[in-house]
Formats: C-alpha cells, sequence, structure tokens
C-alpha cells in the first residue's frame, strides 16, 4: 500500500480497508447526491470508507469567493487515500480538477476521473455515452409516438452541453424527414425562471399546443409539465413530454417524466471495485463505459403509475416535509449564539446544542487570535494552518469530542480507520465566509438521503456564524487599536482632531502662549466625498479618500503635521523659522497636489469627480490664538476659492438642479400630474380587491416620484403635493366610478402633511360618498409625532375611511405604534417578500407579521411580488392581499381582471393552504 493506512477488517477482505476520495461540487445538487447515495448502498459490501471533499460554491460568479470554496482540496491528505475520485465535469473548473489529479499522481495514488475531461492525467476514466442516450430519448418520442410537430426546449446558447443536446434532436429530425423551424426551439438556462419565461411568451397567449414538449434536462420538463397544467391543459392527454437526467425527485414528480439519465449504481459499483483493485496493483481498464438508462414513464403515455405509488409518493414527500419544518426550528437556535465571544469554551458550550452528531468544527490555529497578533502561518495557497483546533464535536453517540488540536495531515479526528462504521461517509466542507477561509465541518452520513439537508443548513449557517464572529473580534481588535492611540484617524493614518490639536500645542511649548514659528494652515475639503457614498457605497468613498491623503502626504514636507478632521476634511499645519518663504511651500504644495488628483481622476473611469478644495491661511510669529481659531479662517478662504473656481461638474449639477426646480413648478402650478393604478389582488380567491394610485409626471416634466417630493421638500411644497394628490385622485376616482368597479382605492399620504381644516372641509363636501372606498397609506419610516398623528386618526374617522401602514418591516417597523393606533391594513416592505421563498429569516419575520395581524384583525397585503414563487410563498403564510408586478403593472387605466393563469394558480395555492377571504 505504499506506506499509506490499511486497516484492520477482522477475518474479511484480507484484512484491509481502503480509503477513497471523492471530490466533487456540492452533495445536495441532485446528480452528486445520487451518486453518493449509490457510494453508500455499496460501502456496506466492500471494505471501503469514502470521504467525500465538496465545495458548494462552485457556481458562483464571484472569483473570490470562488477560490475560497476551492480551499477544501488544499486539506487533502494524499497519503491518507488508496485512490481518488475526481468528478471533473462537476467541478466545472478543469484547472482545479487537473491540480487534484497531479498531486493524487505524485503521491502514488491512483486517479479515476468521472468524465473524459481527465483523460490526459487521470488513470482510469468511468463514463457514458450521453450523447447516444439522449438520441434514444428524441428517437422514442419521434419514432415510437410517430410525432412530427414538436417544440424543443432547449439549455442555453453557447453551453456545451445543450449545443450538443441540440444538435442531437436535429439530427433525429432530420432523420425522419422533419423540419425544425426557429419557432420550433425555446432556450433557457437549464432553471426554472427562464423556462417559465419562455413558454409564457411562446404559449401563454392561447396559441395552439404542439403534440409533444421534449425537454433537454427534468428540470425544464417539470416546468413545462406546470405550464401545461396552468393553462387548463394536461400531460399527456393534451400534450406528451420527455425530460433528461433521470433524477430521484423524478420520480416524485406527478406525472411520473418520461427520462432517461446515468445509472449511478453501476458508477458506484465501478468505481468502488476499480479503486480496489488499483490499490491491490491489478490491471484495470483505461477507459470503463457505463450503460445509461431509458425510463418510459406517465408523461409520454407508455406507462400509468399506480394509484399505490402515488400514495406512497405523498407519504415520502409528507414525511419530508415534517422533518424538515422540525429541523428548521432546532436550526433557528444558532441565532441565539453569542458570536462575539472568544472563549473557545463558552462558543463550544453555545454550538454543542445544535450540532450533528459524529461531526467536527475544525479550524485554523489562529482563529482566536486578534488582528494585532498577525499569524502569518496561512496564505491564500495554503488557506489552513499545519496546526488545526477542534473548537467542538460530537460523537456517534452524541457525546462531546473535547477541544484540542489536530495536525491538518491527520484530517479527521474521529478513526476513519473504525471497523463499525461500515457505510458511513465521511464529507468535508470548507468553512468560508465571503473570501476568508477559517477551516472545515466534517460530519460522517449514517443515512445519507435523510442528514444530507441537515448537514446543508448547518453548514451553512455555521460559515455566516464564523464570518461574522470573526467580523465582530476584527471590529473589537481594532476598537483595542484605536483606544490605544486615539489620537490616529483608522483610515489614514494622519492625525484626528485630538491628535492635532495635541500636535499644535507642542508647538507653543518654547513658549506657552506665544507661538514662535510661523504658520502656514492649509484645510483640503474632498468636496464630492458625501456624493461618492451616497452613489458608490462606503468602500469606494473611503479608498478615495485615501488616495487624497496618500497625495496630501506626497505634496507637503515631511515635517508637516496633516490631520484628518472629518471624512471630507484634511488640515496640513506647515511650520517654519520667520526668515523662510512661506508662498513657496504653499505654492509647491498645491501645485504638486492638484497634478496628482487631476491624474486620479482621469484614470478612475468610474462615473464621479473626486473635486478637493482647498483654502489657506498664514500667520507670524507670536499668534496667540488656537488651532480652531486658523482652521475656520483656512475654511472661509476655501469657501472663496470654491465659489470663485467651481469645476465645471459642480456647475453642471447646479444647472441640472435648477431646471429640475423650473419643471417642478410648472408640475405643481399648472396640476400637470396623472395617476396610474395597480391592482391589490385577493389572495384566496384572484379577484381585485382594490387599487392603489400612483403619482406621475407626463413626458415633457418627466420627474419621478422621488425626485418630485425631493424637490417638493426642498422648496417647502410638499403641503402643495400632499393637497393635489388627494383631490386629484378622488376627482379621477368618482368621475369613473364604474370603471373602479366600485373597489377600494389607497391614497399614499405624505407625513407630517394632514390637510389643512378647511381643505379637510371641502373634501368633505365633495367626497363623502365615496369615502368608505378609500384607505390612505402612512409610511411608518417617516411617521408622525403622536400630535400629528392624532389630528391624523380624527380626519380618517371624520371622514369615514380607512387607512394603512405602508412598508411595514423597511427598518423602523414600531409594534408599540401598530397596538396605538390599530390600523386597518399593514403593507409588508418589498425587501422582506423579494427571494422570500429562499430567506428563512424573512419568512420568520413575515409569520410573525402575519400572526400578529390575523390576532387584531388587520388585513395584511404582501407588496412588491415579482415571482411566482414569492407568490406561492406568501400565499402559505396567510396574507390576505397580494401586490406586485406579478399580478399586474400599474396602468393608467384600472385593470379589470388579472391574467387568468395567475389568478387560477393564486386559489390552487390557497385551497391547498386554507386561505381565508378576505
Amino acid at each position: 500500500m505504499d506506506g499509506r493506512y490499511f486497516i484492520d477488517w477482522g477475518e474479511t477482505m484480507d484484512n484491509k480497508k481502503y480509503i477513497i476520495g471523492v471530490c466533487l461540487t456540492n452533495i445536495y445538487l441532485e446528480h452528486e447526491r445520487n451518486f453518493l447515495k449509490a457510494l453508500q448502498s455499496f460501502m456496506k459490501l466492500y471494505p471501503v470508507k469514502i470521504i467525500v471533499f465538496q465545495c458548494y460554491y462552485d457556481r458562483i460568479k464571484n472569483e473570490g469567493r470562488k477560490s475560497t470554496a476551492f480551499s477544501v482540496f488544499k486539506a487533502i491528505n494524499y497519503d491518507m487515500l488508496d485512490a481518488i475520485v475526481v468528478n471533473s465535469y462537476s467541478l466545472s473548473n478543469l484547472e482545479i480538477a487537473r491540480d487534484i489529479a497531479q498531486k493524487a499522481r505524485a503521491h502514488k495514488v491512483p486517479v479515476i476521473s468521472i468524465d473524459s475531461l481527465l483523460s490526459d492525467c487521470a488513470d482510469v476514466v468511468i463514463t457514458s455515452d450521453m450523447a447516444e442516450c439522449f438520441r434514444q430519448i428524441v428517437k422514442h418520442m419521434i419514432e415510437y409516438h410517430g410525432l412530427k410537430n414538436v417544440f424543443y426546449m432547449s439549455g442555453g446558447k453557447g453551453n456545451p452541453v445543450s449545443e450538443l443536446r441540440e444538435k442531437i434532436f436535429r439530427e433525429v429530425m432530420a432523420e425522419n424527414n422533419l423540419e425544425v423551424k426557429d419557432d420550433m426551439i425555446g432556450y433557457t438556462d437549464f432553471w426554472r425562471d427562464k423556462t417559465r419565461e419562455v413558454l409564457e411568451n411562446r404559449f401563454g397567449h392561447g396559441e395552439e399546443l404542439p403534440e409533444a414538449f421534449i425537454c433537454a434536462s427534468d428540470v425544464l420538463a417539470r416546468e413545462t409539465c406546470d405550464f401545461v397544467f396552468r393553462i387548463g391543459k394536461s400531460v399527456p392527454q393534451d400534450v406528451l413530454v420527455s425530460g433528461y437526467d433521470a433524477f430521484d425527485t423524478s420520480g416524485f414528480f406527478m406525472p411520473m417524466l418520461t427520462t432517461a439519465g446515468l445509472d449511478y449504481q453501476g458508477y458506484a459499483r465501478t468505481v468502488i471495485e476499480t479503486a480496489i483493485s488499483m490499490a491491490d496493483k491489478e490491471n484495470v481498464s483505461k477507459r470503463i463505459e457505463i450503460p445509461v438508462s431509458l425510463q418510459c414513464n406517465e408523461t409520454c403515455g407508455c406507462r400509468v403509475v399506480p394509484t399505490a405509488r402515488k400514495a406512497l409518493t405523498n407519504t415520502v414527500l409528507f414525511r419530508k416535509y415534517t422533518d424538515r419544518s422540525h429541523e428548521d426550528k432546532v436550526m433557528f437556535g444558532i441565532y441565539n449564539i453569542d458570536f462575539e465571544s472568544s472563549d473557545i469554551y463558552q462558543m463550544r458550550e453555545q454550538l454543542m446544542k445544535i450540532m450533528i452528531n459524529s461531526s467536527a468544527i475544525i479550524v485554523n490555529d489562529d482563529f482566536f487570535m486578534d488582528d494585532d497578533e498577525n499569524s502569518t502561518n496561512h496564505t491564500k495557497d495554503n488557506p489552513f494552518t499545519q496546526n488545526m483546533l477542534i473548537i467542538c464535536g460530537k460523537d456517534r453517540d452524541g457525546n462531546p469530542i473535547p477541544p484540542q488540536e489536530i495536525a491538518l495531515s491527520d484530517l479527521v479526528p474521529f478513526d476513519v480507520r473504525r471497523v463499525n462504521d461500515t457505510g458511513k461517509i465521511t464529507i468535508v466542507t470548507p468553512i468560508i465566509y465571503k473570501d476568508s477561509v477559517y477551516g472545515y465541518y466534517l460530519c460522517d452520513l449514517d443515512d445519507f438521503e435523510d442528514e444530507t439537508y441537515n448537514l446543508q443548513y448547518f453548514s451553512r449557517t455555521l460559515n455566516l456564524f464564523i464570518g461574522l464572529r470573526d467580523k465582530s473580534i476584527s471590529a473589537k481588535s481594532l476598537t483595542k487599536k484605536v483606544s490605544k492611540g486615539m489620537k490616529i484617524d483608522p483610515q489614514t493614518g494622519f492625525y484626528n482632531v485630538m491628535g492635532l490639536k495635541e500636535q499644535f500645542d507642542k508647538l507653543y511649548e518654547d513658549d506657552p502662549g506665544r507661538m514662535r514659528y510661523k504658520l502656514v494652515v492649509s484645510l483640503y475639503t474632498l468636496a464630492t466625498w458625501q456624493y461618492i457614498f451616497q452613489n458608490f457605497g462606503i468602500e469606494e468613498a473611503n479608498m478615495v479618500s485615501k488616495n487624497v491623503a496618500k497625495n496630501l502626504e506626497a505634496a507637503n514636507p515631511k515635517n508637516a503635521i496633516i490631520g484628518r478632521i472629518s471624512n471630507e476634511n484634511y488640515i496640513i499645519i506647515n511650520y517654519m523659522d520667520p526668515s523662510e518663504n512661506e508662498g513657496d511651500v504653499v505654492n509647491n504644495a498645491t501645485s504638486v497636489f492638484y497634478s496628482l488628483n487631476d491624474k486620479y481622476n482621469e484614470n478612475t473611469g468610474k462615473g464621479y469627480y473626486a473635486e478637493v478644495n482647498a483654502g489657506c491661511t498664514v500667520v507670524s510669529p507670536g499668534f496667540k490664538g488656537t488651532l480652531s481659531d486658523l482652521i475656520k479662517i483656512a475654511n472661509n478662504e476655501m469657501l472663496v476659492n470654491r465659489l470663485r473656481y467651481a469645476n465645471p461638474e459642480e456647475r453642471k449639477k447646479a444647472k441640472n438642479s435648477l431646471e429640475k426646480e423650473q419643471k417642478f413648478i410648472r408640475l405643481v402650478d399648472n396640476n400637470m400630474f396623472f395617476y396610474c393604478f395597480q391592482p391589490i389582488v385577493d389572495a384566496s380567491t384572484g379577484e381585485i380587491y382594490a387599487y392603489e394610485a400612483l403619482m406621475r409626471s407626463p413626458q415633457e416634466i418627466g420627474l419621478s416620484p422621488l425626485e418630485i417630493l425631493d424637490i417638493a421638500d426642498e422648496l417647502g411644497r410638499l403641503y402643495d403635493i400632499e393637497k393635489a394628490t388627494i383631490f386629484n385622485i378622488l376627482s379621477t376616482y368618482t368621475s369613473r366610478i364604474e370603471m373602479f368597479g366600485n373597489k377600494k382605492l389607497f391614497i399614499n399620504s405624505i407625513p407630517g402633511q394632514t390637510l389643512k381644516t378647511k381643505d379637510f372641509n371641502r373634501l368633505m363636501e365633495r367626497y363623502k360618498s365615496v369615502s368608505h372606498n378609500i384607505v390612505i397609506e402612512i409610511t411608518e419610516q417617516n411617521a408622525r409625532s403622536d400630535e400629528e398623528m392624532e389630528r391624523f386618526m380624527e380626519m380618517i374617522s371624520a371622514f369615514n375611511s380607512q387607512f394603512a401602514v405602508d412598508d411595514y418591516g423597511s427598518g423602523n417597523s414600531n409594534i408599540v405604534n401598530l397596538l396605538k393606533f390599530s390600523p386597518n391594513v399593514i403593507k409588508i416592505d418589498r425587501y422582506l417578500v423579494e427571494n422570500i421563498n429562499e430567506n428563512v429569516n424573512k419568512q420568520m419575520f413575515v409569520k410573525n407579521i402575519i400572526e400578529f395581524a390575523r390576532k387584531n384583525n388587520i388585513k395584511v397585503i404582501a407588496e412588491g411580488v415579482e415571482t411566482k414563487d414569492e407568490l406561492d410563498t406568501v400565499i402559505k403564510f396567510g396574507v390576505n392581499l397580494i401586490q406586485g408586478y406579478y399580478t399586474a403593472k400599474p396602468k393608467p387605466e384600472p385593470v379589470v381582471e388579472i391574467a387568468p393563469e395567475i389568478k387560477q394558480n393564486i386559489i390552487e395555492q390557497s385551497r391547498l393552504y386554507n386561505v381565508c377571504n378576505v
């Protein structure tokens, strides 16, 4: 065995146990999970141990994040392995796959490649003729079923797999003398959203369906079936469908898919037998072909699935759902952990409550060091320290593994050679956060199917926990450094106000109260700092600040005292003998600085201008004032210079601002507003419940609602906007009441702008007849004072209308206000609704809002619903009403009814989750 580990195996299989490493992307992806499940099933028949190294961030676009994800492969101890399996197609990075293979061969470890991509550097290639398999399924649909009018759902253009499958489709069509027209192919990205978009665009407007949809993957096939059902058709009665991949989950989809794909059992058996043979120096084939399988099922009409099978499927799915719900509650425990703690024992005690049995958290040995301790024994190329720390773990019985040190080369703290762990796969997952690598997480899985979900949830939450803990400790370390040197600006290393004053006072030391030097005090202001910060972010603003600091340091004499007294302002104190010429110092410094700053502005190409203004004051020896006095004088000089020499960008901004103000005045004075109306939909029936009126300006004005409000605020005309909004909208509503179908109307109100008594009385006279249909929205983010709120409530009551709290959950939510004023409606902020189907934190927050509202007889609107998944999720949680682009966009003419397929989906989802009518 060339010095590698071999394991006593009692009296079986020559007393050896073989350790096989497997490198892949993500055990949570279905094809990876299927392969590993098959490996686990054969581990009970062969004397092998499987250690899986997975990165699971491989397919993200950020190259820095990919690098940290790939770090797990640098933890491999090749001397521990008898063989290594590399799925280079899964990794989607041939360079990483080659690096693993080359290192393995350097250690004389046999390399098995699960595809042909590593043919040149693998000892054995195990593969399948996927092209022939796909050809068989296309031929089955075209020739066996005698189809002529088919639509092909392809992957994305430029994707090699997608293009190969499309080529095969075209070839089979040509063999059967069938023409392939451009409108017979839809290009997706192998994911659901794009598939849905393609189908809606091609067949979502009443177009006739083809005889069949031939899909390049099971994901496309499942989404296609869903689309067919949504438009009121059925599979296979109205149209046939085929997929490709043969995922296990396809067996739970009803109707069961006709598909084809890899023989995972065949791959697993071949991998294990080949690895054992190679470890024992036996000759094996260089290339092994695994047959693929064609599975003809319900969606092409070849098989009817028995009712018993469907019942079993539903039972399995229900059990999985209930298991997952339980695990969700358990995993929320991690959010109660004090991640600021640097005490290893305190962290261990907290983490142990939620850890999976037979697992361990292993971190670099500098994990608990402060930044200023500067551990340098690991780098980007070597992200792990030679000695690692097990900060906590549990054995198989749930007993704690004590904190201890472990060599990286040992990799696994619990004995991978134990005889009694037959059938358990060890998973090695990196612990990473953003671009930082902290260690790795180990877990032995007994039941791969049931435990994978728990591992996924825990390991990813662990990454967040470790990352936040590290950032918190780093922040504390920074605070400690600043507390040691409270006189230094941490961004630039210059003196802050306290440090400047101390240095200035030192100039008086020879003669207290009387300055003996000639002083030149210059104030430099980065005038566009706020603009850069607001539009490009704090990191960009800090980068510009540091560049200004660097240029000031380069431009001034070495003995100059330089300080940063705010984000924008820098002070330079040059002190000299009375005989020196201060003009030479100032002129040289400003000339060098502005030359450097101009070069920066020319080369950034980032869409902003780093404008720096300067002012200077000179005082002769004998000055008795303070540094504050000098700064004020320099600031006045700077302001005069700025007005005198304003750069073209500033003049252009001022001109644009003036033009917008003129357009605003024209808009308001001539009452040129118009309004669009967006439906608010009943979450149980799909019927339109109300409309929200949204302010717009005509094209010749071209101001957005936010611009209108900002300018109104600057000009003191917010009340004019409030008054115009209410009267204009109600005038439109009453004049077109039949078009609105007597539905409710939501109107936004500007905080602090409650109608004056005279205007309110006029409102009552004109529109009291429709007031019961009016809902006034207030934004909690800009909450009124108690006095204003009471007057607003009095107006609402007198007008016999209702009110809603808009943007609830936007960051300023106050449950006290809800209890105090009891709104009729809460509108959940669109931030909480966006991607809610993927975000557990948002789901928990929204559930709490809805539960509170239901108990207090308050209706809840989910605002900003833009996808089907978001719609389904908020209906599941019990919202009463839905508003967003997915149901209908705002239009000048009120929409009478939402799209039938969306309405039907709402009805189906509401029945599924027993949503009550509003």
